[in-house]
């Protein structure tokens, strides 16, 4: 392609993917970083010599893998959003329709042509996932891959997020209604027992529920970027404090 830039060329077939084995990019001013602020593993080129400087940064190390937010970083939050937003539209739909008279249980007829809550959720998902989702290792593997490294920073400052996140939400809140209104239509007129009252609040519930699904999941997303950023953060001060010969 031709954004490709000469680093991503040099890669062997298959490594290319920010998903796979980190490429450790370090900008100019993290060129003499051991520990990568991607992935908080040691930068082989950029180890000392010396052994007690060795020993020293291995110290380092250990002490920040220990950090809660670290360790949590690694993708254990990313993993717990994928649960959460996978089970989450059938249980909220549970919940409501069992503590409710509405002339159904459940708001798909149950079927094996039939997708679960979790199919219609999913559409809502897209783009806040596309946003949100990337940590420090997919941001800075984008912004390498496209040559953006003087606009990194300005891309991934909280005004910037923060205006994104807003726009992010105020489309999902403008155009979702509106896509699971014409699907929930569909599924529940499939109930044919329902008054024309009962559909229209079948019809209403089937989008509260998936929106509420689509804000907790954007929320989780927010919390898993703030740990992301919380990890990044404690990464570079300990590379700082190594080269600076803390402790």
């Amino acid at each position: 392609m031709f954004w490709r830039k000469k680093w991503l060329d040099e890669l062997p077939d298959g490594e290319e993917s920010p998903f796979l084995e980190c490429r450790h990019l370090l900008f100019e001013e993290e060129a003499d970083y051991p520990i990568c602020p991607s992935c908080g593993k040691l930068i082989k080129k950029n180890l000392p010599q010396n052994s007690v400087d060795r020993s020293h940064l291995y110290l380092i190390h250990q002490k920040v893998q220990r950090i809660w937010s670290v360790q949590l970083g690694k993708g254990y939050s990313w993993f717990l959003i994928f649960i959460l937003a996978l089970f989450l539209p059938d249980f909220l739909s549970n919940i409501i329709l069992k503590n409710g008279n509405y002339g159904f249980t459940t708001f798909v007829v149950p079927s094996h042509r039939t997708p679960g809550m979790f199919a219609f959720a999913m559409t809502g998902y897209i783009l806040p996932c596309l946003f949100f989702l990337g940590q420090e290792r997919t941001k800075r593997f984008t912004t390498f891959s496209l040559g953006f490294e003087r606009f990194h920073k300005i891309l991934y400052s909280w005004p910037v997020r923060l205006v994104t996140f807003v726009a992010v939400i105020c489309f999902i809140n403008v155009i979702m209604p509106k896509i699971y209104g014409v699907e929930g239509d569909v599924f529940i007129g499939k109930h044919s027992q329902l008054t024309p009252a009962q559909h229209v609040k079948g019809v209403e519930l089937f989008i509260f529920v998936n929106m509420l699904c689509n804000w907790i999941v954007a929320g989780l997303l927010v919390v898993h970027q703030l740990i992301d950023r919380r990890r990044t953060w404690w990464l570079k001060e300990a590379n700082e404090a190594y080269l600076a010969g803390g402790c």
